[in-house]
């Protein structure tokens, strides 16, 4: 669909969503796909990471990063310090 830019022309007219012509434009809906295919795709998921997993693995990645920028920060500020009141 190309963009608007302006006013639109008085002999365009758009067809009413739901239409007759808006649907023939369109087209008929894909067919479904075969059951086969359903079974494969539900055997291809079977092998994919829950959402349970990977948020667990997230929730550890990020409490170990935060302990390490806690770590650093602190060796940081303790390295400053030592050079500040030395």
């Amino acid at each position: 669909m190309k963009p608007v830019y302006g006013p639109r022309s008085p002999q365009t007219q758009t067809p009413a969503p739901g239409s007759v012509e808006a649907g023939g434009r369109i087209g008929p809906p894909p067919p479904d796909p075969a059951p086969t295919e359903q079974l494969n795709q539900r055997a291809d998921r079977a092998s994919l990471p829950t959402t349970r997993r990977i948020a667990a693995r997230y929730r550890a990645v990020a409490l170990g990063g935060g302990l390490v920028v806690l770590a650093v920060s602190v060796t940081g500020l303790w390295v400053v310090a030592g050079l500040a009141f030395g």
